[in-house]
């Protein structure tokens, strides 16, 4: 089954937008835990189509598949899918942060959660389509 290209390609910021909008109008803990599964299958999409289209690049230029996303002498060796999870896991727990703490201390920690995510996310896109 093949889904329409403009159904297809906002899926995971639909996803992302469900999450956020169950978090926001409904206050109970299953719309939390809604909100948080579609907030995994936001992310766990947009990772594995970056990683897919990456893949594709690389093979359409040098004919080769494989993919080198970080240097080998990173200071933490985390296992690939932690790896490209990070940003949203960031974002995520400055999220959580602010539902659980909505104070002035949650604030500034969410927004440096969300910040360090955010800059994450476009540091690897800069650096992913440069090459």
């Amino acid at each position: 089954m093949v889904i329409a290209k403009p159904i297809y390609e906002p899926l995971p910021f639909a996803y992302l937008l469900i999450a956020a909008g169950l978090v926001y109008w409904l206050d109970n803990p299953f719309a939390l835990a809604s909100a948080v599964l579609f907030y995994c299958a936001g992310a766990i999409i947009w990772v594995q189509r970056s990683v897919f289209r990456r893949d594709q690049r690389i093979i359409a230029r040098n004919g080769r598949s494989h993919i080198k996303t970080r240097p080998d002498h990173a200071m933490i060796n985390l296992p690939e899918s932690a790896y490209e999870m990070l940003p949203f896991i960031y974002i995520g727990t400055g999220l959580l942060i602010f539902y659980l703490q909505p104070g002035r201390l949650g604030l500034l920690l969410a927004v440096l959660c969300c910040f360090a995510g955010s800059l994450t996310l476009a540091m690897r896109s800069t650096n992913r389509h440069r090459h």
